[in-house]
């Protein structure tokens, strides 16, 4: 029988309700993920000396007026057998190249994945004015992160795969024992050229996807294994850069291939599946393809 690896929390108590609910504070169905809110007789009163907190989460329950609702800051559904399965923090949702992901659904398919990884926290940090995801992991013995992060290719869509992955011995945690992502170690720009290793491009398919970043990026070395985002791209550059590919290669992609091939390598590697050549010597022989 296939395991979700989500535990289910359960039911309600006598006098309690709990509901899931959409940003309009309206009822979720089956299967549909949404905050956790609790009502009834035992929701307190609010948070003790923060009269603003309170009047942010607590609430009348909108369906019993009168009854005081508690809205838990929590993702969770309810299953086809009433029962009610956690995803992770509302407040560990963000949103990166345009698309809204849960932090938590990241976590869950690392430990999945990688048995010798005893805790996983992803967080999303800035780098050069860039959003990136970073995993934080704790493990036994050390990680293939490259292995890692292909696995994560073949079951998350590009823009839910980390950019960086540390490793840390044990993580920060706060007077109550929770992990604190506030203490998280930043990406340094000593720590992206301690992690760089340069290797130069190797035939000219790949000299010429150079030529191109080091045009759009405004820098004069670059390796066929650096990432885009990492040596100072972001979305508008990514755009620029499809332009000047479909002008020199008479090849139509997408912008999304350059989130998901974000090396000179691996989109190296895709132009040579799609015109089937190994290399490719004249520009008027290119054809034109949809990614």
């Amino acid at each position: 029988e296939e395991i979700s690896g989500l535990v289910p929390i359960g039911s309600t108590i006598r006098n309690m309700h709990i509901y899931v609910l959409d940003e309009s504070e309206g009822l979720c169905g089956v299967g549909i993920k949404g905050e956790i809110c609790v009502s009834g007789i035992g929701v307190g009163r609010g948070y003790l000396g923060d009269p603003i907190k309170t009047s942010a989460v607590f609430k009348e329950d909108p369906f019993m007026p009168g009854v005081r609702m508690y809205k838990t800051g929590d993702i969770g559904c309810y299953q086809m057998d009433g029962s009610l399965e956690f995803y992770g923090r509302k407040d560990h949702q963000v949103k990166i190249h345009g698309h809204r992901i849960e932090l938590g659904e990241i976590e869950n398919k690392i430990l999945q994945l990688e048995p010798t990884i005893k805790n996983t926290i992803v967080d999303l940090k800035t780098i050069k004015d860039n959003k990136v995801l970073v995993a934080y992991i704790v493990a036994d013995d050390t990680v293939d992160k490259g292995k890692l992060k292909r696995s994560l290719q073949e079951q998350l869509p590009y823009y839910m795969i980390p950019d960086y992955m540390i490793s840390m011995k044990v993580f920060p945690l706060t007077p109550n024992g929770k992990i604190d992502r506030k203490k998280l170690p930043m990406i340094t720009e000593k720590m992206l050229l301690d992690n760089r290793k340069y290797v130069a491009p190797r035939n000219e398919l790949e000299e010429k996807i150079a030529m191109l970043w080091k045009q759009i990026l405004k820098i004069d070395k670059v390796g066929v294994q650096d990432n885009f985002f990492e040596l100072g791209g972001n979305s508008l550059l990514a755009m620029k850069l499809v332009g000047l590919m479909r002008a020199e290669f008479k090849v139509e992609i997408d912008i999304k291939a350059i989130f998901k091939y974000s090396t000179i390598e691996d989109t190296a590697k895709l132009f040579d599946i799609l015109l089937d050549k190994d290399v490719l010597e004249d520009n008027d022989a290119f054809e034109t393809f949809y990614i």
